[in-house]
């Protein structure tokens, strides 16, 4: 929650117009109207495709792109997220952790195909594994999280 960044008496800012330097207090788009709260969804979304374009104009002006590629865990955040910028990608792609649930993958796979995008589906190396981490070093807290990453994703697609 936002409450804690600041007052809500301080905010200033117009919930159907958000900043990209201060969030808005979540009670005043709590207070929004059906409409309002589509109407500043739509403007979240035109933000998302701003600060990409923004990011490419950056980053690659001077680089020729041969490829947009849409990296899909395929959890809830990463669905939505993909169902935004599907149009933008020339690729899916998924990292096959081994640890996740098969529909999830099902999910994934039946997607990226109805929107017609090729899909880069990896599994890491058997020394990288889940179970082989777990084996050498026992199941893996929240400290762990960097190193888990690395090996599961990371070095899957370096």
């Amino acid at each position: 929650m936002t409450e804690h960044l600041f007052p809500l008496e301080e905010w200033a800012g117009d919930p159907l117009n958000p900043s990209l330097d201060r969030p808005t207090h979540a009670e005043l788009v709590a207070r929004l109207t059906r409409p309002e709260r589509e109407q500043r969804v739509r403007a979240l979304i035109a933000q998302a495709h701003h600060i990409v374009d923004a990011t490419i104009a950056e980053h690659f002006a001077k680089h020729r792109i041969a490829g947009v590629f849409l990296m899909w865990s395929g959890g809830k955040d990463s669905n939505v997220l993909a169902h935004l910028m599907r149009h933008r990608a020339t690729h899916a792609v998924h990292a096959n952790t081994g640890i996740g649930i098969e529909a999830t993958r099902v999910h994934v796979r039946e997607s990226a195909a109805t929107w017609g995008l090729p899909l880069i589906e990896r599994e890491p190396a058997p020394e990288d594994s889940y179970e082989t981490f777990v084996l050498q070093h026992g199941f893996p807290g929240p400290g762990q999280h960097n190193r888990v990453y690395q090996r599961l994703k990371e070095r899957t697609f370096e």
